[in-house]
């Protein structure tokens, strides 16, 4: 219990840092909480990006995700480059 716990917390602290309902991960850890800590790997390795400047990983990721047709994963892209200080105008 005191783990779930730790998991909501970690989901709800995304959703501030992305501006973005995760609703999705409550539920894919209510069902298969297995799964759940294998998409946090693959998570992680997306949002790697050592010497990249941010403002081509940015753009490379929004593009990359605009393919899916997916209009709140675009937002929470576009959210995520602004947190990290690119520049509107990019």
């Amino acid at each position: 219990r005191m783990f779930g716990f730790l998991v909501r917390w970690g989901i709800r602290s995304a959703e501030k840092k992305t501006g973005e309902p995760l609703d999705y991960l409550r539920e894919l850890y209510a069902g298969a909480p297995g799964a759940f800590w294998q998409f946090t790997k693959v998570a992680k390795a997306a949002g790697y990006r050592n010497k990249l400047p941010a403002p081509a990983f940015h753009v490379a990721r929004i593009v990359a995700v605009r393919i899916h047709d997916c209009g709140p994963c675009v937002q929470t892209c576009v959210n995520l480059a602004k947190a990290d200080g690119v520049d509107p105008a990019v």
